[in-house]
């Protein structure tokens, strides 16, 4: 994966499991550690660990749950839709909800973080598009500074 991708997957994990927060040679050491990994492979098992663990997965614990991914993907889909859209571009809803948890405090759970609809805490459609609306305008940069990280 590229760099602006593998710091896209570490703004999931950083906010996925927020906590201690991550100051800038932990983020670059993730990042690297991340960087040999597959784009989609890795967004996906990002996804899946969100649901599945408490804490923040180490690298090696992540690329576990890549190899998990790896044989799902294997079985359900052929090698070349394994990939990211041209940019590599981070979805809009973790743009959305990085920009509702570290700019505005609002803690909701989004759809994408309970896809069996366990959480009587939802966030509804409109604040959806209004927090995807603003996080599609932000950088990774820009991400990481609403993080309090950069």
């Amino acid at each position: 994966m590229t760099r602006d991708e593998s710091l896209t997957i570490v703004a999931m994990i950083a906010s996925g499991w927020p906590g201690a927060a991550w100051d800038a040679p932990r983020l670059d050491s993730y990042a690297k550690g991340i960087e040999s990994m597959d784009a989609l492979l890795t967004t996906q098992a990002v996804l899946r660990a969100q649901r599945e663990v408490k804490y923040r997965p180490s690298v090696a614990e992540l690329r576990e749950f890549v190899s998990i991914e790896r044989r799902l993907s294997e079985k359900d889909e052929p090698q070349e839709r394994r990939t990211l859209p041209p940019g590599g571009k981070c979805p809009a809803w973790v743009m959305g909800w990085c920009v509702a948890r570290y700019r505005y405090g609002d803690m909701r759970v989004w759809a994408e973080q309970d896809p069996q609809g366990l959480s009587g805490n939802l966030m509804p459609g409109d604040a959806r598009v209004t927090y995807m609306t603003e996080g599609s305008s932000l950088s990774i940069g820009q991400v990481f500074q609403a993080m309090g990280v950069a």
